[in-house]
């Protein structure tokens, strides 16, 4: 099952059908969640953005930790720290990545340590005539400890503000 909404409409950003949000339901308490968002510059601009993983921190919405902390078969580890707040519930979940680069096209990760059960997908770069079309595309398996409802809700509104704040941290430097 599905469920494909528009974040933006009413939220902190003014321009509605900015960010496209959809969420698979896989089996169990798995899923897959996939966000979309043009962005007018290219892509080797937007590789620089998101490839610089010690800066990443300073702009993501609730990422409170981005440092590289080593590399392994040709790919870069990340540990990241990511603190949420919904209503009185405020939980904190800290991964660490497997990043395999494939310029200027992809950025697949994996979780190879973390507070999830499974943790992977890509940050997608596809020119356009207007600019690039970043997709980030996640996997998720949260721990029963974890309110499934919750998680997927706090993703799908963070993974909007994200893809908003790499656009306009993108903007800021190179435009």
């Amino acid at each position: 099952m599905t469920d494909v909404i528009e974040a933006g409409a009413g939220e902190d950003d003014p321009s509605p059908g900015d960010v496209t949000i959809s969420v698979t339901v896989l089996e169990g308490r798995r899923r897959q969640i996939q966000a979309v968002i043009e962005i007018p510059c290219p892509r080797e601009t937007l590789w620089r953005v998101l490839s610089d993983y010690e800066n990443l921190a300073t702009f993501i919405p609730n990422l409170v930790e981005s440092s590289i902390v080593g590399q392994e078969e040709g790919c870069t580890l990340v540990r990241q720290v990511g603190r949420q707040q919904f209503l009185l519930l405020k939980f904190a979940a800290a991964v660490t990545l497997k990043i395999r680069e494939s310029y200027p096209h992809t950025l697949a990760f994996e979780m190879i340590k973390g507070d999830f059960l499974e943790f992977a997908g890509t940050w997608e770069l596809t020119p356009l005539p207007t600019g690039t079309q970043l997709t980030y595309s996640l996997t998720i398996h949260p721990p029963r400890h974890m309110p499934l409802q919750v998680v997927e809700r706090c993703l799908k509104h963070d993974l909007a503000a994200n893809l908003r704040a790499v656009r306009d941290y993108t903007l800021s430097l190179f435009a």
